[in-house]
């Protein structure tokens, strides 16, 4: 089923249900939108988008902060057949500029954070022709219609346009870990591929931590909308530690983040307080630490590993509890997606439907026989394949490789150790030594007996070439805007 139609789905059989929900305490603000009120809301945005000229096939380009309004405008240029272009709140004018230009917008929505860099580049944005504000009346540009009078006059009905599967639907960046970021066109096939309606699940919460600009964002509110479960949304700018408070405060039962998040998640105060019984991880290596402290923090919680990437699209899930992934998905792949592991070590997937493709690069993303290379390392250990990192992110030892995730792995084990960050210095014998930095977790009050077990734990299950040379105790370490672990 199309997502546009389990939308509709949605508001017919949960018409008053809520649907979304954002919380944003520091300006006394709590906004919830039903099912029918979403489905109506997208109808009239589609409806005037096609007003304004817009068909099947164009672009619009989806400028707007993580909040109550970002899916049902989603929604509504996906119900015109055209593109959703949504653009990482993050990026400068000129990313904005090249976006636009590349993925030839036709519209755009932009949300108030955004006028002062629209401002500098609109002369550039030739292709452009209507420009839709969100947000208070008086920040509003001469040259933007404001969402309001936008929608004012458009009918709530479902616009009728044909949809298949097939059909081109968004584009999105990838995040760069493989290089520079690329952007990358999905079919409505490929977005939904995770998507499985049910409603065994409808009294989940779910909680919003990723920004819907990227891939994973969207997959959160997949999961949310295939079991017509309200997803909380909460201030974006706000610290991580308020962020899980306005989540309990929202009754959040089901959650997704990066392993990166999870630890920082599970260092905050707020923590304890959540209810969780739907845990999901994914975006970088799942090891079995973290699985091991999120099972003892929530044992009521299932907890599933997703692999997927905006290149490949969603993969593949593991819920045994265990890292990695069986080596049986080679024979047995779940979810019609194939799964191989090439001569090097590379993971390949292959998808029956193969709608994606580079939008600005001759790079093909399949190879002759379908089969996508992922990037990501992995490595054969009884039944089960464990990751190793991704091939590009290698720190080069005297000519041998280390993989940090293979390394942060291992320290990961060590009583103590919250946080581990493994990163090259500069050497002019080896050309790099191995570093790690550490963050330990409350009950540590001996860094220097720390630092001395991560050296032993790593000695005893390392090659000499692979144990930290150097190893400085933090306080944090910072996550990137996707919410992996910077590694910049």
């Amino acid at each position: 089923m199309i997502i546009g139609e389990i939308l509709a789905r949605n508001a017919r059989v949960f018409g008053d249900e809520i649907a979304l929900i954002e919380r944003e305490p520091a300006k006394n603000l709590r906004r919830a939108m039903t099912w029918k009120e979403f489905d109506e809301r997208a109808n009239k945005v589609a409806n005037a988008l096609m007003a304004k000229g817009i068909r099947k096939g164009d672009k619009v380009i989806h400028l707007m902060m993580n909040c109550l309004e970002w899916l049902p405008a989603y929604f509504g240029i996906l119900r015109t057949g055209a593109w959703a272009v949504p653009l990482n709140f993050r990026f400068t004018g000129e990313d904005i500029r090249y976006c636009a230009e590349i993925a030839e917008g036709k519209a755009m929505i932009l949300g108030e954070e955004f006028v002062e860099r629209i401002n500098g580049i609109k002369e550039d944005l030739t292709g452009i022709k209507d420009y839709i504000f969100m947000g208070p009346e008086d920040q509003k540009p001469a040259y933007a219609e404001s969402f309001e009078d936008f929608v004012k006059a458009a009918s709530t009905e479902d616009p009728g346009v044909p949809i298949s599967l097939l059909d081109e639907a968004a584009l999105y960046f990838t995040s760069g870990t493989t290089g520079t970021p690329k952007l990358v066109c999905h079919t409505l096939e490929t977005l939904t591929r995770s998507v499985k309606r049910t409603t065994r699940r409808h009294y989940f919460r779910w909680g919003l931590l990723y920004d819907l600009t990227r891939f994973a964002g969207l997959q959160v509110f997949l999961q949310s909308f295939a079991t017509a479960s309200p997803l909380i949304f909460t201030d974006p700018a706000a610290s991580l530690e308020q962020q899980i408070k306005d989540l309990v405060a929202g009754g959040c039962n089901a959650l997704s983040a990066t392993p990166t998040m999870w630890r920082k998640i599970l260092m905050s105060g707020a923590s304890q307080n959540l209810s969780l019984e739907q845990i999901t991880l994914g975006g970088e290596t799942v090891d079995a630490a973290i699985l091991a402290a999120l099972a003892r923090s929530y044992p009521d919680a299932r907890i599933t590993h997703i692999y997927a990437s905006t290149e490949a699209g969603v993969g593949f899930s593991v819920r045994d509890g265990l890292e990695g992934f069986p080596k049986e998905y080679l024979d047995n792949p779940p979810k019609g997606v194939d799964i191989a592991v090439n001569e090097d070590g590379f993971l390949l997937l292959r998808a029956a439907k193969q709608g994606q493709f580079f939008l600005d690069s001759d790079t093909p993303l399949y190879d002759d026989e379908g089969w996508i290379n992922t990037g990501d390392l992995v490595r054969l250990e009884g039944t089960r394949y464990i990751f190793l990192g991704r091939a590009n992110g290698s720190i080069n030892v005297g000519g041998n490789k280390v993989f940090p995730e293979e390394v942060e792995r291992i320290i990961h084990q060590v009583p103590g150790v919250a946080m581990a960050l493994v990163k090259p210095r500069r050497s002019s014998i080896t050309g790099a030594l191995v570093e790690a930095i550490v963050v330990p977790d409350d009950i540590v009050t001996d860094n220097k007996a720390l630092t001395n077990s991560i050296k032993r734990y790593c000695r005893a299950r390392l090659p000499a070439y692979k144990v930290p040379a150097i190893i400085t105790i933090g306080d944090s370490l910072e996550a990137a805007t996707t919410g992996k672990l910077s590694r910049s």
